[in-house]
């Protein structure tokens, strides 16, 4: 069973509406000075540090880390190419999974040049074209469809069940080569000006008259978007698919056998961003301390749904591609869906509406 947003939904009106209500109605207008600045007058919840904290201490350092990762993929298949031992492959295999866990984390900020400029398509399009995969070994990486490179396309190659060919080696260097120059050219699309201005500064101009973003909240508006999409399709599709046809090759890092620790990070990716930084602790201006100054009840809501959607996606066996069917990886996985969803819908619900 597939949990819908209506189901979750359900639940969440009982628990958040009737404190909050029971709040206003004792209290009046004086005693809610932590949601207003005057009566009647709301606080802004995004801030300039807010969004300053996201884009330099969560998006570019993650894209950097992906980039360093995707560069440490390419030598370990280099070397691998040039010597192909048993250690050497595993070597690549771990370097492939150490990039991939890194790029799992920036799937909740996956706009602005990720998107329309093809980074994501060209680094994370799945599924691949696996018959045409085996015959583009001698097409120009850069002429492919995306369903032909990209990190799945290197984990075909890289995790098949028999040991990788020579042609099959000199395909996964290609293959990582491109890899690094998109990673790269991600990390440059937000740092530095071209033709275009550097996305990081766009970012930091909302509110201003010639931004892209016109309004703090236009730019707040694409920040919480961007975690209700990524933690929604984390648990209608990622999970959602597989779990509903009982289907365990439908999870997206099958290959592999990835995608409990794709999931993982993911929802470490999300839990970054609600925190303004990837360290431990809350971040000044952060959207969690902003929550919690303005409105301490769905930030104690969304704190608990966080932990309790850890908990359980922790909880899951390894690996969830050989566990799905049995019965206690079943209810495990459908727990783990079950806490991911309501995140997402506290946040669509609740915070996103508080910055459009």
């Amino acid at each position: 069973m597939i949990v819908t947003g209506s189901q979750v939904r359900q639940g969440l009106n009982t628990w958040f509406v009737l404190p909050l209500r029971r709040t206003a109605i004792g209290l009046g207008c004086a005693g809610v000075a932590t949601l207003f600045s005057a009566c009647g007058q709301t606080q802004a919840l995004i801030t300039n540090q807010t969004i300053q904290g996201f884009v330099d201490q969560v998006v570019v350092p993650s894209y950097v880390s992906v980039a360093a990762g995707a560069t440490q993929l390419e030598q370990a298949l280099q070397t691998y190419q040039q010597a192909p031992t048993a250690a050497n492959l595993e070597a690549a295999r771990q370097a492939w999974r150490v990039a991939r866990d890194r790029w799992e984390q920036t799937e909740c900020f996956a706009f602005g040049p990720a998107d329309s400029e093809g980074f994501d398509g060209a680094m994370d399009t799945w599924p691949i074209d696996r018959q045409g995969l085996k015959t583009a070994a001698a097409q120009p990486v850069e002429q492919r469809e995306d369903s032909r490179k990209g990190f799945h396309a290197i984990e075909e190659l890289l995790f098949a069940a028999t040991e990788p060919t020579l042609s099959d080696r000199q395909h996964l260097v290609i293959l990582a080569t491109d890899l690094t120059k998109q990673a790269q050219g991600l990390v440059t699309r937000w740092q530095q000006a071209s033709d275009q201005p550097a996305y990081r500064s766009v970012l930091l101009s909302a509110g201003s008259t010639d931004s892209a973003y016109p309004t703090l909240n236009a730019a707040g508006t694409e920040i919480v978007q961007g975690l209700v999409d990524s933690l929604s399709e984390v648990a209608s599709e990622k999970i959602g698919g597989p779990l509903e046809t009982q289907e365990p090759d439908r999870f997206e890092s099958f290959v592999s056998r990835n995608t409990l620790s794709d999931l993982r990070n993911n929802w470490t990716g999300a839990w970054n961003v609600y925190r303004g930084q990837r360290s431990d602790g809350v971040a000044a201006g952060s959207l969690q301390q902003r929550l919690q100054q303005q409105h301490p009840v769905i930030a104690q809501q969304l704190d608990q749904q966080f932990a309790t959607a850890r908990q359980a996606l922790w909880a899951i066996p390894e690996p969830i591609e050989t566990n799905l069917a049995s019965p206690r990886g079943k209810v495990a996985v459908l727990t783990a869906q079950t806490a991911i969803a309501a995140v997402s819908d506290t946040l669509e619900r609740q915070v996103l509406p508080l910055v459009q």
